[in-house]
Protein backbone atom coordinates (compact mmCIF):
# COMPACT_ATOMS: atom_id res chain seq x y z
CA UNK A 1 0.00 0.00 0.00
CA UNK A 2 1.89 3.57 -1.12
CA UNK A 3 2.23 5.47 1.64
CA UNK A 4 -0.47 9.14 1.38
CA UNK A 5 1.05 12.16 -0.40
CA UNK A 6 2.02 14.54 2.22
CA UNK A 7 0.15 18.13 1.88
CA UNK A 8 2.34 21.38 2.16
CA UNK A 9 1.08 24.83 2.56
CA UNK A 10 2.94 27.31 0.81
CA UNK A 11 3.02 30.81 1.40
CA UNK A 12 4.93 33.69 -0.39
CA UNK A 13 5.89 37.45 0.41
CA UNK A 14 7.46 39.41 -2.09
CA UNK A 15 7.04 43.34 -0.63
CA UNK A 16 8.96 46.51 0.24
CA UNK A 17 10.40 47.35 3.50
CA UNK A 18 10.88 51.00 4.72
CA UNK A 19 13.06 49.70 7.76
CA UNK A 20 15.04 46.98 9.69
CA UNK A 21 11.67 46.70 12.08
CA UNK A 22 10.05 45.92 9.05
CA UNK A 23 12.05 42.61 8.58
CA UNK A 24 11.90 41.57 12.11
CA UNK A 25 7.98 41.99 11.69
CA UNK A 26 8.02 39.80 8.64
CA UNK A 27 10.44 37.12 9.75
CA UNK A 28 8.84 36.60 13.27
CA UNK A 29 11.43 37.74 15.13
CA UNK A 30 11.31 38.98 18.59
CA UNK A 31 11.36 42.84 18.94
CA UNK A 32 12.42 42.57 22.85
CA UNK A 33 15.07 40.06 21.66
CA UNK A 34 15.95 42.01 19.14
CA UNK A 35 16.41 45.22 21.65
CA UNK A 36 18.26 43.17 23.72
CA UNK A 37 20.97 41.97 21.61
CA UNK A 38 21.19 45.52 20.39
CA UNK A 39 20.54 44.03 16.51
CA UNK A 40 18.71 41.48 14.91
CA UNK A 41 20.07 37.79 15.42
CA UNK A 42 19.34 34.34 15.89
CA UNK A 43 20.13 31.42 17.61
CA UNK A 44 23.69 31.47 18.15
CA UNK A 45 24.74 35.13 18.47
CA UNK A 46 24.59 35.81 14.86
CA UNK A 47 23.85 38.42 12.67
CA UNK A 48 20.97 37.84 10.14
CA UNK A 49 21.46 40.87 8.04
CA UNK A 50 23.79 44.26 7.91
CA UNK A 51 21.22 46.59 9.14
CA UNK A 52 23.49 49.54 7.78
CA UNK A 53 23.23 48.57 4.23
CA UNK A 54 19.28 48.54 4.50
CA UNK A 55 19.51 51.89 5.99
CA UNK A 56 21.58 53.62 3.32
CA UNK A 57 19.59 51.74 1.04
CA UNK A 58 16.68 53.49 -1.49
CA UNK A 59 14.68 50.24 -1.92
CA UNK A 60 14.42 47.23 0.02
CA UNK A 61 12.70 44.12 -0.56
CA UNK A 62 12.32 41.15 1.70
CA UNK A 63 11.49 37.33 -0.41
CA UNK A 64 9.80 35.15 1.84
CA UNK A 65 8.59 31.48 0.86
CA UNK A 66 7.46 29.92 4.03
CA UNK A 67 6.06 25.77 3.53
CA UNK A 68 4.37 23.92 6.35
CA UNK A 69 4.16 20.35 6.06
CA UNK A 70 0.62 18.51 7.24
CA UNK A 71 1.85 16.51 10.02
CA UNK A 72 -0.84 15.75 12.40
CA UNK A 73 -0.16 16.60 16.12
CA UNK A 74 -1.81 15.08 19.30
CA UNK A 75 -2.46 17.29 22.37
CA UNK A 76 -4.19 14.50 24.75
CA UNK A 77 -1.55 13.01 26.68
CA UNK A 78 -0.09 16.33 27.81
CA UNK A 79 -0.47 16.96 31.45
CA UNK A 80 0.36 20.19 33.92
CA UNK A 81 3.14 19.03 36.46
CA UNK A 82 3.65 21.72 39.24
CA UNK A 83 7.12 21.81 41.28
CA UNK A 84 6.28 20.67 44.80
CA UNK A 85 6.91 24.24 47.33
CA UNK A 86 7.63 26.52 44.34
CA UNK A 87 6.19 29.76 45.02
CA UNK A 88 3.53 31.27 42.81
CA UNK A 89 4.94 34.53 42.23
CA UNK A 90 8.10 32.58 40.60
CA UNK A 91 5.82 31.07 38.35
CA UNK A 92 6.29 33.16 35.53
CA UNK A 93 10.06 33.36 35.71
CA UNK A 94 10.14 29.36 36.29
CA UNK A 95 7.07 28.48 33.67
CA UNK A 96 7.10 31.28 31.30
CA UNK A 97 3.19 31.55 29.71
CA UNK A 98 3.18 28.86 27.87
CA UNK A 99 5.09 25.49 26.85
CA UNK A 100 6.44 23.38 23.86
CA UNK A 101 3.22 21.16 22.74
CA UNK A 102 5.06 20.10 19.26
CA UNK A 103 6.76 21.33 16.04
CA UNK A 104 5.78 22.61 12.95
CA UNK A 105 7.54 21.12 9.87
CA UNK A 106 8.52 22.30 6.52
CA UNK A 107 10.88 25.03 5.58
CA UNK A 108 11.40 28.57 5.28
CA UNK A 109 13.27 30.69 2.77
CA UNK A 110 14.33 33.96 3.08
CA UNK A 111 16.16 37.34 0.93
CA UNK A 112 16.77 40.76 1.82
CA UNK A 113 17.64 42.78 -1.34
CA UNK A 114 19.09 45.75 -1.20
CA UNK A 115 19.09 48.57 -3.83
CA UNK A 116 21.21 51.83 -3.87
CA UNK A 117 20.35 54.02 -6.70
CA UNK A 118 23.05 57.07 -7.36
CA UNK A 119 20.53 58.83 -9.54
CA UNK A 120 17.38 59.47 -7.19
CA UNK A 121 15.40 60.72 -10.17
CA UNK A 122 15.21 57.12 -11.09
CA UNK A 123 14.22 55.63 -7.59
CA UNK A 124 10.58 55.11 -8.59
CA UNK A 125 11.34 53.33 -12.17
CA UNK A 126 14.08 50.98 -10.05
CA UNK A 127 11.66 49.87 -7.71
CA UNK A 128 8.77 49.39 -10.32
CA UNK A 129 11.16 46.96 -12.31
CA UNK A 130 12.29 45.50 -9.60
CA UNK A 131 8.62 45.05 -8.33
CA UNK A 132 7.86 43.39 -11.47
CA UNK A 133 10.58 41.20 -11.44
CA UNK A 134 9.46 39.66 -8.18
CA UNK A 135 5.89 39.63 -8.66
CA UNK A 136 4.38 35.78 -7.44
CA UNK A 137 3.65 34.83 -11.18
CA UNK A 138 7.59 35.73 -12.05
CA UNK A 139 8.72 33.41 -9.04
CA UNK A 140 6.28 30.25 -9.35
CA UNK A 141 7.12 29.36 -12.89
CA UNK A 142 10.37 28.43 -14.59
CA UNK A 143 13.35 31.38 -14.24
CA UNK A 144 14.21 33.23 -17.82
CA UNK A 145 17.40 34.25 -17.71
CA UNK A 146 16.99 36.12 -20.52
CA UNK A 147 14.13 38.07 -19.00
CA UNK A 148 16.59 39.26 -16.96
CA UNK A 149 19.65 39.98 -19.04
CA UNK A 150 17.29 42.10 -20.89
CA UNK A 151 16.12 43.98 -17.86
CA UNK A 152 20.29 44.42 -17.11
CA UNK A 153 20.95 46.12 -20.53
CA UNK A 154 18.34 48.94 -20.13
CA UNK A 155 19.72 52.19 -18.45
CA UNK A 156 17.26 51.20 -15.71
CA UNK A 157 19.97 49.38 -13.74
CA UNK A 158 22.84 51.63 -14.76
CA UNK A 159 24.41 53.10 -11.94
CA UNK A 160 22.54 50.91 -8.98
CA UNK A 161 24.09 48.54 -6.72
CA UNK A 162 21.96 45.42 -5.20
CA UNK A 163 22.98 43.53 -1.93
CA UNK A 164 21.33 40.70 -1.32
CA UNK A 165 21.38 38.68 2.06
CA UNK A 166 22.96 35.36 0.41
CA UNK A 167 25.91 34.74 -1.80
CA UNK A 168 23.59 35.33 -4.64
CA UNK A 169 22.57 37.10 -7.93
CA UNK A 170 18.70 38.28 -8.07
CA UNK A 171 18.47 34.70 -10.70
CA UNK A 172 19.41 32.92 -8.15
CA UNK A 173 17.35 34.15 -5.66
CA UNK A 174 14.04 33.87 -8.13
CA UNK A 175 15.32 30.49 -9.01
CA UNK A 176 15.65 29.38 -5.18
CA UNK A 177 12.12 30.41 -4.63
CA UNK A 178 10.59 28.70 -7.36
CA UNK A 179 12.49 25.48 -6.14
CA UNK A 180 11.85 26.01 -2.49
CA UNK A 181 8.64 24.10 -2.09
CA UNK A 182 10.06 20.72 -3.63
CA UNK A 183 13.31 20.61 -2.09
CA UNK A 184 11.57 20.98 1.36
CA UNK A 185 9.05 17.81 0.67
CA UNK A 186 12.36 16.12 0.45
CA UNK A 187 14.09 17.51 3.31
CA UNK A 188 11.93 19.15 6.00
CA UNK A 189 12.64 20.64 9.31
CA UNK A 190 11.25 21.95 12.12
CA UNK A 191 11.02 25.72 11.47
CA UNK A 192 8.50 26.70 14.27
CA UNK A 193 7.76 25.64 17.86
CA UNK A 194 3.87 25.16 19.01
CA UNK A 195 3.11 27.04 21.66
CA UNK A 196 0.33 26.54 23.78
CA UNK A 197 -0.84 28.54 26.88
CA UNK A 198 -1.16 26.47 30.67
CA UNK A 199 -4.90 27.76 30.62
CA UNK A 200 -5.75 24.90 28.02
CA UNK A 201 -4.74 22.45 30.00
CA UNK A 202 -7.75 20.74 32.33
CA UNK A 203 -4.66 19.49 34.64
CA UNK A 204 -3.51 22.85 34.91
CA UNK A 205 -6.99 24.19 36.41
CA UNK A 206 -7.13 21.16 38.65
CA UNK A 207 -3.85 22.16 40.34
CA UNK A 208 -5.26 25.86 40.74
CA UNK A 209 -8.37 24.41 42.34
CA UNK A 210 -6.47 23.05 44.93
CA UNK A 211 -3.80 25.74 46.02
CA UNK A 212 -4.28 28.08 48.54
CA UNK A 213 -2.57 30.89 46.20
CA UNK A 214 -3.31 29.67 42.34
CA UNK A 215 -0.77 30.35 39.52
CA UNK A 216 -0.67 33.31 37.17
CA UNK A 217 -0.27 33.07 33.75
CA UNK A 218 0.59 36.44 32.78
CA UNK A 219 -0.59 37.56 28.86
CA UNK A 220 1.92 38.93 26.50
CA UNK A 221 0.12 39.43 23.70
CA UNK A 222 -0.76 43.02 23.59
CA UNK A 223 3.18 43.53 24.16
CA UNK A 224 3.36 42.89 20.32
CA UNK A 225 2.33 46.54 19.10
CA UNK A 226 4.05 48.13 22.23
CA UNK A 227 7.23 46.12 21.47
CA UNK A 228 7.64 46.79 18.12
CA UNK A 229 6.96 50.61 18.73
CA UNK A 230 10.17 50.24 20.87
CA UNK A 231 12.03 48.47 18.50
CA UNK A 232 11.37 51.40 15.74
CA UNK A 233 12.80 54.39 18.36
CA UNK A 234 15.74 51.85 19.23
CA UNK A 235 17.05 51.47 15.79
CA UNK A 236 16.19 54.94 15.10
CA UNK A 237 18.16 56.43 17.88
CA UNK A 238 21.23 53.33 16.75
CA UNK A 239 20.92 55.04 13.28
CA UNK A 240 21.48 58.67 14.42
CA UNK A 241 24.36 57.70 16.77
CA UNK A 242 25.85 56.44 14.05
CA UNK A 243 25.14 59.60 12.34
CA UNK A 244 26.40 61.79 14.65
CA UNK A 245 29.22 59.67 15.20
CA UNK A 246 30.11 60.79 11.32
CA UNK A 247 29.62 64.07 12.18
CA UNK A 248 32.31 64.67 14.83
CA UNK A 249 34.57 63.11 12.65
CA UNK A 250 34.58 66.04 10.22
CA UNK A 251 32.07 69.14 11.95
CA UNK A 252 33.59 71.19 9.58
CA UNK A 253 31.57 70.02 6.90
CA UNK A 254 28.22 70.70 8.67
CA UNK A 255 26.46 73.91 10.02
CA UNK A 256 23.85 74.67 12.74
CA UNK A 257 20.31 75.04 11.67
CA UNK A 258 18.66 78.12 11.81
CA UNK A 259 16.60 78.47 15.30
CA UNK A 260 12.77 78.45 14.47
CA UNK A 261 9.39 78.01 15.56
CA UNK A 262 9.21 74.68 15.17
CA UNK A 263 13.14 74.24 16.01
CA UNK A 264 13.95 76.62 18.86
CA UNK A 265 16.82 74.91 19.97
CA UNK A 266 18.98 73.74 17.10
CA UNK A 267 22.02 71.73 18.28
CA UNK A 268 25.44 73.42 17.32
CA UNK A 269 28.21 72.22 15.21
CA UNK A 270 30.66 71.52 17.51
CA UNK A 271 32.31 68.64 19.44
CA UNK A 272 30.75 68.72 23.14
CA UNK A 273 27.08 69.83 21.68
CA UNK A 274 27.60 66.91 19.13
CA UNK A 275 28.83 64.34 22.08
CA UNK A 276 25.74 65.47 24.02
CA UNK A 277 23.16 64.84 21.21
CA UNK A 278 25.13 61.67 20.80
CA UNK A 279 24.86 60.99 24.52
CA UNK A 280 20.93 61.59 24.09
CA UNK A 281 20.83 58.55 21.92
CA UNK A 282 22.75 56.45 24.55
CA UNK A 283 20.02 57.30 26.95
CA UNK A 284 17.59 56.49 24.49
CA UNK A 285 18.49 53.02 23.82
CA UNK A 286 19.13 52.34 27.33
CA UNK A 287 15.70 53.47 28.46
CA UNK A 288 14.28 51.21 25.88
CA UNK A 289 16.41 48.49 26.76
CA UNK A 290 15.02 48.85 30.61
CA UNK A 291 11.93 49.40 29.22
CA UNK A 292 11.65 45.76 27.73
CA UNK A 293 13.28 44.08 30.83
CA UNK A 294 9.85 45.41 32.51
CA UNK A 295 7.31 44.12 30.31
CA UNK A 296 8.88 40.93 30.71
CA UNK A 297 7.09 41.07 34.56
CA UNK A 298 4.66 43.70 33.94
CA UNK A 299 3.24 43.15 30.43
CA UNK A 300 0.21 44.89 31.37
CA UNK A 301 1.82 48.24 30.96
CA UNK A 302 1.88 47.57 27.15
CA UNK A 303 -2.01 47.78 27.24
CA UNK A 304 -4.58 50.68 27.24
CA UNK A 305 -5.30 51.78 31.00
CA UNK A 306 -8.74 51.60 33.05
CA UNK A 307 -9.51 54.98 31.79
CA UNK A 308 -8.46 54.74 28.44
CA UNK A 309 -5.37 56.13 27.77
CA UNK A 310 -2.06 54.69 26.46
CA UNK A 311 1.37 54.67 28.61
CA UNK A 312 3.44 57.35 27.46
CA UNK A 313 7.19 56.35 26.03
CA UNK A 314 9.42 57.16 28.91
CA UNK A 315 12.24 58.75 25.90
CA UNK A 316 13.04 61.19 23.79
CA UNK A 317 11.29 60.61 20.50
CA UNK A 318 14.33 60.05 17.92
CA UNK A 319 12.61 62.13 15.26
CA UNK A 320 13.22 65.32 17.80
CA UNK A 321 16.65 64.77 18.31
CA UNK A 322 16.81 64.32 14.30
CA UNK A 323 15.51 67.70 13.89
CA UNK A 324 17.65 69.56 15.19
CA UNK A 325 21.09 67.95 14.01
CA UNK A 326 22.76 70.13 11.83
CA UNK A 327 23.15 69.80 7.69
CA UNK A 328 25.81 69.61 5.26
CA UNK A 329 26.93 73.08 4.58
CA UNK A 330 26.70 72.85 0.63
CA UNK A 331 24.86 70.79 -2.15
CA UNK A 332 28.51 69.03 -2.95
CA UNK A 333 28.63 67.75 0.46
CA UNK A 334 25.36 66.71 1.24
CA UNK A 335 26.11 63.95 -1.28
CA UNK A 336 29.65 62.65 1.02
CA UNK A 337 27.30 63.50 3.70
CA UNK A 338 24.73 60.88 3.18
CA UNK A 339 27.05 58.53 1.28
CA UNK A 340 29.20 55.65 3.75
CA UNK A 341 32.14 53.63 2.41
CA UNK A 342 31.79 49.91 2.26
CA UNK A 343 33.03 47.60 4.77
CA UNK A 344 36.09 46.17 5.07
CA UNK A 345 36.65 43.52 2.51
CA UNK A 346 33.40 44.70 0.86
CA UNK A 347 33.67 45.71 -2.50
CA UNK A 348 30.44 47.85 -4.19
CA UNK A 349 30.68 48.01 -7.87
CA UNK A 350 28.48 48.99 -11.16
CA UNK A 351 25.32 46.70 -11.40
CA UNK A 352 26.84 44.43 -8.68
CA UNK A 353 25.73 41.76 -6.49
CA UNK A 354 26.80 42.39 -2.98
CA UNK A 355 26.64 38.57 -0.75
CA UNK A 356 25.88 39.78 2.96
CA UNK A 357 25.42 35.44 3.93
CA UNK A 358 22.63 35.05 6.89
CA UNK A 359 22.63 32.83 9.05
CA UNK A 360 21.76 30.84 12.18
CA UNK A 361 22.84 27.57 13.54
CA UNK A 362 24.95 26.19 11.34
CA UNK A 363 23.65 22.24 10.49
CA UNK A 364 26.22 19.87 8.76
CA UNK A 365 24.16 17.75 6.46
CA UNK A 366 24.89 15.82 3.44
CA UNK A 367 23.90 17.76 0.05
CA UNK A 368 24.62 17.03 -3.67
CA UNK A 369 28.41 19.50 -4.68
CA UNK A 370 26.49 21.06 -7.45
CA UNK A 371 22.85 21.95 -6.18
CA UNK A 372 21.62 24.46 -3.32
CA UNK A 373 20.68 22.35 -0.12
CA UNK A 374 17.56 23.27 1.86
CA UNK A 375 18.41 24.28 5.60
CA UNK A 376 15.98 25.73 7.89
CA UNK A 377 15.91 29.55 6.55
CA UNK A 378 18.31 30.08 3.57
CA UNK A 379 19.77 27.82 0.50
CA UNK A 380 23.27 27.47 1.02
CA UNK A 381 25.69 26.72 -2.28
CA UNK A 382 28.50 25.74 -0.04
CA UNK A 383 26.89 22.31 1.72
CA UNK A 384 26.07 24.71 4.80
CA UNK A 385 22.50 24.76 5.60
CA UNK A 386 21.08 27.79 7.85
CA UNK A 387 18.34 27.35 9.94
CA UNK A 388 15.72 29.80 11.45
CA UNK A 389 14.48 31.24 15.04
CA UNK A 390 11.27 31.26 16.33
CA UNK A 391 10.09 34.17 18.09
CA UNK A 392 9.07 33.59 21.55
CA UNK A 393 6.27 33.44 23.73
CA UNK A 394 6.80 36.56 25.53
Amino acid sequence: MSAKPMSQTVSYTARAIDSVADIVDALNISSSATINYGSIKLGGGTSLIRESTVNESDINFIVSVKVTNEVPVSFGHMEFRPIPGLNPDHFPAVYGDSFIAGFLEGGEFSAIISIKVDDKSKISRVKLAAEVQLLPRSLMQPFSSSALLDKDKEDIWKDTEISISASWDLSTVITAANEFPSQVLRHSQKISAILMNYNSLRSFHETNAKADKPYIVLDYRLCDLYTADLLGAFMAYKVLWKKISKMMKDPDRYEAKEPSDDIPDPIKCDLTSLNAARTECRKGMTIILEETKLLATKPEIGSIKLDGTMREPPYLFPGELEARLPVCKSDIDKFNCGSSSPSSGETLAENSYVAHASRSFSRARKVEPSLPSVGRGFYSVDGNAHQNDTRPAS
